[in-house]
């Protein structure tokens, strides 16, 4: 989840860093489906104005509702 809002994000490639500062909170089940919309999609570059972040944003932006599932996993 992105702080104070409602959205998240999909990271599709590496991303060297992140291993400190997220939090992986669920899985996928149709990767194939990502790939596909991400594939299809337009998209506009952003760099975050205060920490520098390059990221690439979906236009115009994909709404869906996720399905969440609680397991009981030992981690």
């Amino acid at each position: 989840m992105i702080t104070d809002t409602s959205e998240f994000y999909l990271g599709l490639m590496d991303h060297p860093g992140w291993e400190q500062g997220h939090t992986i909170w669920g899985k996928v089940l149709d990767m194939d489906l990502v790939e596909k919309i991400a594939e299809d999609s337009r998209w506009e570059e952003f760099v975050h104005p205060d920490f520098g972040t390059h990221m690439r944003m979906m236009k115009p932006v994909l709404k869906f509702q996720p399905r969440f599932e609680l397991v009981d996993q030992e981690l």
